[in-house]
């Protein structure tokens, strides 16, 4: 039922309901205490939360989200701002909720994601730690439950490369690593920088990824699922051609005095444009890229 509508369309509905909630003069009295209510039950939950617990927690969330899920969620996005040790134990509590608390769920993390806090720290170098964790756990999201609504997501990322837009580049990386299997190694011995040419097998035993990174990387639905996305919404070759303007037009058109930051940038984005060339290059056949 869904699908009927667009994910645009989808979206719009659960921001206009979210106004409605809103202590406002246009707000619902009702629907605000019922958002409050919502909230209280799910902070109360996710103080108990961990890992040992996941099961007898997830079935109370999933009763209470069935009923608000955009309040829930909001809640629970909010905590994992501030507490990354709670991504693991959230994305393993969602199993028990039905595909229209998923799908707000995408919306609320692409709020959050597109908020206008500072995405780098009082430094003015340095990533802000609520965008490194949202990162970490849409990733993780999208690994577990990868049937979650994504063609948002990555519309975001590519509306943010269009303005020109480097930090929420961290955001791409996450999902590609973990989504679709493909980590960036920054030290190759000789040994591997020579397998790295062979076939995507020996690349993955030679560089041994998944023990380098210290976690699983992403299964073969989770990169399928990727990659259908990019080829249907006709994103994958406009991120390519975003992230190849991005590279050569960051050390110009950032607006920073800091020259580690820039090179940072520049770093980050020739690393996720290899990692996204290599990703299109193991899962999609020559004639179904250019046809996207």
């Amino acid at each position: 039922a869904l699908r009927v509508l667009t994910y645009e369309r989808r979206y719009a509905l659960y921001a206009s309901l979210r106004a409605r909630c809103e202590p406002a003069a246009d707000g619902h009295p009702a629907l605000f205490t019922a958002w409050k209510t919502a909230q209280h039950h799910t902070r109360r939950v996710m103080r108990r939360l961990s890992k040992d617990n996941t099961k007898q927690f997830g079935r109370q969330l999933g009763k209470v989200a069935q009923g608000c899920p955009l309040a829930v969620f909001d809640a629970i996005v909010g905590q994992i701002e501030a507490y990354e040790n709670l991504i693991q134990p959230v994305v393993d509590t969602l199993r028990w909720l039905c595909p229209y608390a998923f799908d707000t769920l995408s919306c609320v993390l692409l709020d959050h994601l597109a908020s206008g806090r500072s995405r780098l720290k009082e430094d003015g170098i340095n990533v802000s730690h609520w965008l490194q964790s949202l990162a970490a756990f849409a990733a993780a999201l999208y690994r577990k439950h990868p049937a979650v609504e994504l063609r948002g997501l990555l519309q975001f990322v590519a509306n943010m490369l269009k303005a020109g837009q480097s930090t929420q580049l961290l955001l791409l990386r996450e999902l590609i690593t973990k989504m679709g299997g493909v980590e960036s190694v920054e030290e190759l011995s000789a040994e591997q920088l020579a397998a790295s040419g062979g076939s995507p097998l020996l690349r993955t035993a030679s560089l041994d990824l998944a023990h380098a990174a210290g976690a699983k990387l992403g299964g073969r639905k989770a990169a399928l699922r990727l990659r259908d996305t990019l080829l249907r919404g006709g994103l994958a070759a406009a991120l390519l051609v975003l992230l190849g303007r991005q590279r050569a037009t960051v050390c110009t058109l950032t607006d920073s005095p800091h020259l580690k930051l820039i090179g940072e940038l520049h770093d980050r984005c020739h690393e996720v444009l290899a990692q996204f060339a290599d990703f299109l290059a193991q899962n999609c056949e020559p004639r179904g890229l250019a046809a996207a």
